[in-house]
């Protein structure tokens, strides 16, 4: 058994396995098949707490909102993480406008 490498906040390896957070991905393979595509809730959480606070401190002149664009990610678990954080969202589209407000986002 080699020691786990820790590479960033939720990635890692242990015995030449990747894993995020603590999901082995050769796993996740086998249960769920290939392609498979992961994200961790946790990652996309501190990323946005991040960006607020960096957005933050570079525009002191009032209140910043994060408003990732919707046509980034459809995927409704994600649009609801980023709604449960306070975020905003760029939206083009009728489509992208319901997925946001479908997750969440505050219309106005």
């Amino acid at each position: 058994m080699t020691d786990p490498i820790q590479i960033d906040d939720c990635l890692s390896t242990r015995d030449g396995h990747l894993y995020i957070e603590e999901c082995d991905t050769v796993a996740l393979i086998q249960q769920f098949g290939s392609p498979l595509f992961v994200v961790s809730e946790d990652q996309i959480r501190r990323n946005v707490r991040r960006f607020q606070t960096a957005f933050q401190q570079g525009w002191p002149d009032g209140p910043v909102k994060v408003m990732p664009a919707a046509k980034a990610n459809w995927v409704s678990a994600v649009q609801k993480i980023l709604a449960d954080e306070d975020c905003g969202c760029d939206i083009y589209s009728p489509g992208e406008l319901t997925a946001a407000l479908n997750a969440g986002v505050d219309p106005q």
